[in-house]
């Protein structure tokens, strides 16, 4: 405290403003006090002395008093406006000096001419009262030496001008100087007195206030840390709830392990996810116990591995079973390990997140991406990801295995009859018998549609014993899926072909096998279907054919290897009423390629558009140029369509695109369709077919009778002709049977009020029939095989095909 206080320094300035404020404070309230020593001096000489002098000498001396009174109030008032303290005490000096000259005269004013005892005694009076007045100016000995000094001066003229005599005028002039020293002296003592007084209460004055403001500023700042104190925890329960929220949002629970009472401390959060209790037990052993059974020891070797080791850090996921109640959980485990400096174990904490529906997630995304979700059975994509896989095994292990592609013969009738409902039963149906009759190790996959795929795996190593493990296979499959099928009520038959090739051999890839395979399935389906072929060497020479055929076929526009041919189509007096475009093929090596051969190859690919494209822009090219001749202009040409030319979206603003292009009549024009392309999709055929019948052009439905068409079908398709087909004329040689089925077809065409048209007709005997049917136009070797353009004939043919 003594250090505090000696660094306290009070400001000169500030001493003198408490001084001038402490001798203001006394003269604003010295007025009653200098009117009491007025009374004193007036009250034993009112009985000697003319009242009047008394009472003018009153009022002289209550002047100044009362001035300094008024004064010292408003100097009270503008020291605190700043006004400084020396030149307040110096106008107070004014009204002080004038106090001491009407003090200093009032013997000489209530003398009686002489001087006697009452003379002393008023200089008595006067002295007692210039001493009264000292505590009131000696705060500033500079007042008080204008006020007594002024006193004293004047008194001392009195006295030295009484006419005493010596020793006496001497000896009263001593007492006067000496009682003047005396009293200054005092004044200079309780100036001192004041002045140090003043210091040290305005010392302790501003270390009060010095302690006060550090109190202030402590209580201050300790109000402030408090407040921040309260927020950091109010922040931290905040923080704590948010995470603990978080956690149970996001499952997750927190757990810290005590190496040295080998106990777990775990979170609520934990304790919900693994089914805890609060107050059981929490031993590594019980931790271990928590493992689902099929994945314990792994767990538990990694969890030991982390312990022992000096790995620090490890993340698993794995199942847990749940202590309440049993149920699996899958979690994710990250933990940390917490070693000193000698290795040994100190702590190990980390999370546990539960990610059961993550899992959930994935098995179904994984189910979603990898099996098909009618049948259950893998998809394409996981079969692609199976094939390199057994390939891979069947070269390691020295073994065989077998992949085989399946097909159902007569799904597309039973799904076009009867609907895609029971088309979805059936095929779940049979995905169900495949399941059941393939080996434990075997998959079974569906490709699409009604095609399966069993991949064989661990075949004999001999190539011949695996064949004939993989026939038998096969055969197990083909009588399992020939029993009937019960669906809605109803039973349905529907057999099985299947393609089967050996996985093992040398350079072989899941693209390569898959084809080999489709292979074997065209062959089993060309031998009358419900049967099973193997693939053979030689049938790999016919699919590098087909490979090289379908390279050249690309390549066969831009070489302008490909040509329409016209076969002319004619009515009853053998004149020419229009024509048929048939595509050819001629390589540039000369060799002329079946279109039996190259189209169903066109129609596995895309080239199928680009060449129909082609046609299509080719014929109307030349519809036009005959449309343009008066003696061809009433020609009609048929050109042939295929089911993806069709369904293409582009398709109808490729035709329109064409015929605006060649300013064709599209009345001239005719698109032929065949009867199994119609059936596939009736509704959507349908709708294309108006939609392409607004353009003008007509429609042809080609080999009329070799599908499964039917009455209510064909009265739903906006058909202008009806073709029969070329086998129900070469039946007539055949007898009546043939005759009466084309009667019925001819009979069935009128009621529709459609154009019929016979092709294959190749003799007199089979034009006349059909004439005599109610056949109008005819298409045949009997007028005229497919012709180039250059040899088209214009006339009016004779039965030889040449004309008159």
């Amino acid at each position: 405290m003594a250090a505090s206080t000696d660094a306290i320094t009070i400001p000169q300035g500030a001493l003198q403003a408490a001084l001038a404020r402490e001798l203001f404070h006394r003269t604003s309230t010295a007025a009653p006090i200098g009117l009491l020593g007025i009374v004193a001096v007036l009250f034993p000489h009112w009985q000697v002395v003319d009242h009047g002098r008394l009472l003018l000498w009153a009022a002289l001396i209550a002047l100044p008093l009362i001035g300094s009174a008024v004064f010292g109030r408003w100097a009270l008032q503008a020291l605190e406006r700043g006004v400084p303290a020396r030149t307040l005490v110096n106008w107070e000096c004014l009204p002080a000096g004038l106090a001491g000259v009407i003090w200093g005269l009032m013997p000489l004013i209530v003398q009686t001419g002489q001087l006697d005892a009452l003379f002393y005694y008023r200089l008595m009076l006067l002295c007692i009262t210039i001493v009264f007045l000292i505590p009131t100016m000696a705060h500033f000995v500079r007042v008080w030496t204008v006020f007594a000094g002024s006193a004293w001066a004047v008194l001392l003229l009195q006295v030295l001008q009484q006419p005493y005599v010596e020793p006496m005028g001497f000896s009263l002039t001593l007492s006067l100087a000496l009682y003047w020293c005396m009293t200054f002296g005092m004044a200079q003592v309780d100036h001192r007195r004041t002045w140090l007084a003043m210091r040290d209460t305005l010392t302790i004055k501003a270390l009060s206030e010095s302690l006060a403001e550090r109190e202030q500023a402590l209580q201050e700042r300790v109000k402030e840390q408090t407040a921040e104190l309260r927020r950091t925890v109010e922040s931290l329960r905040e923080r704590e709830a948010l995470l603990s929220n978080s956690q149970q949002l996001a499952k997750v629970g927190y757990f810290v392990y005590d190496p040295e009472r080998e106990v777990f401390r775990t979170s609520p959060q934990l304790d919900d996810i693994l089914g805890l209790r609060p107050d059981g037990s929490r031993t590594l052993e019980g931790w271990r116990e928590l493992v689902h059974p099929e994945h314990r020891e792994r767990v538990w070797a990694q969890m030991m591995t982390q312990l022992r080791d000096t790995q620090s850090e490890s993340e698993m996921m794995y199942p847990v079973q749940r202590r309440t109640d049993g149920a699996v959980r899958w979690v994710r485990s990250r933990s940390q390990m917490q070693r000193d400096a000698q290795g040994r174990l100190c702590a190990w904490f980390g999370n546990m997140q539960d990610i059961t529906e993550q899992k959930e997630a994935e098995e179904k995304v994984h189910q979603l991406a990898f099996y098909d979700p009618l049948t259950q059975l893998a998809n394409r994509r996981r079969l692609q990801e199976l094939l390199p896989r057994a390939l891979q095994t069947c070269q390691q292990d020295q073994t065989h295995g077998a992949l085989m592609v399946l097909d159902l013969d007569n799904f597309k009738v039973i799904n076009d009859t009867r609907g895609h409902a029971v088309g979805d039963q059936l095929l779940v149906e049979v995905a169900q018998r495949i399941s059941a009759n393939v080996r434990g190790g075997d998959t079974a996959s569906r490709l699409g549609g009604d095609e399966f795929v069993v991949l064989a795996q661990g075949l004999d190593p001999d190539p011949q014993a695996a064949r004939a493990q993989s026939m038998a296979i096969a055969e197990q499959l083909r009588l399992a899926l020939s029993q009937p099928y019960l669906l809605n009520g109803l039973q349905f038959y529907c057999s099985t072909s299947i393609g089967v090739t050996l996985l093992g051999g040398e350079e072989q890839d899941a693209q390569t096998l898959l084809s080999q395979a489709d292979l074997a399935l065209y062959r089993a389906k060309a031998a009358g279907r419900n049967a099973i072929m193997c693939f053979d060497a030689w049938m790999q020479a016919a699919v590098a054919h087909k490979a090289a055929l379908e390279e050249g076929l690309r390549h066969a526009i831009e070489r302008r290897e490909l040509v329409l041919h016209y076969q002319p189509q004619v009515d009853h007096d053998g004149r020419i009423a229009g024509a048929e475009a048939l595509l050819r093929w001629v390589t540039s090596a000369g060799r002329s390629v079946s279109p039996a051969e190259f189209i169903p190859l066109a129609e596995e690919s895309e080239l199928i558009l680009h060449i129909g494209a082609w046609v299509l822009d080719t014929g109307c090219a030349q519809l036009c140029r005959w449309q343009s001749a008066p003696s061809t202009q009433h020609l009609r040409l048929a050109i042939n369509v295929s089911a993806r030319q069709l369904l293409d979206p582009d398709f109808p603003q490729l035709v329109a695109q064409t015929i605006e292009r060649h300013q064709v009549r599209p009345a001239g024009l005719k698109l032929e369709l065949t009867e199994n392309l119609v059936m596939g999709d009736l509704d959507q055929v349908v709708r294309r077919m108006h939609q392409l019948r607004r353009l003008g052009l007509g429609f042809s439905l080609d080999d009329f009778g070799t599908g499964y068409s039917s009455l209510s079908y064909l009265r739903q398709l906006p058909l202008d002709q009806l073709k029969i087909d070329q086998s129900f004329v070469r039946d007539l040689k055949s007898g009546t049977q043939g005759a009466t089925i084309l009667q019925a077809i001819v009979n069935l065409g009128t009621s529709l009020q459609l154009e019929i048209i016979a092709e294959g007709v190749e003799t007199l005997a089979q034009r006349q029939f059909l004439a005599d049917c109610g056949c109008t136009l005819f298409q045949g070797y009997l007028f005229a095989r497919p012709l180039p353009i250059e040899q088209f004939p214009t006339g009016p043919l004779g039965l030889d095909g040449v004309s008159p």
